[in-house]
């Protein structure tokens, strides 16, 4: 008998496949798995991975993030419809 709790989740249903397919090469279960990452967050005392934001890039010659933002982003087309 397991004197290891059971623990519920909510993963993405593409997230769980994608991993059962790597752990499956590695030859782990996604439970073994998810207990390795928790030892590590234990044993480093924080997340064993570093965790960043995204963050636009200011453009080079202004200075500007919201201007770079323009520059990538299609322009919204726009249609008058008559009635």
């Amino acid at each position: 008998m397991s004197t290891k709790p059971t623990t519920t989740i909510r993963i993405d249903l593409d997230v769980k496949k994608r991993a059962s397919e790597v752990f499956d090469e590695i030859g782990i279960g996604m439970s073994a798995a998810i207990n390795t990452f928790l030892k590590a967050v234990v044993r480093e005392g924080t997340m064993p991975f570093d965790i960043t934001l995204e963050r636009p890039k200011l453009h080079p010659k202004s200075g500007n993030a919201t201007l770079n933002h323009a520059l990538v982003m299609p322009p919204i087309s726009r249609t008058c419809v008559s009635r």
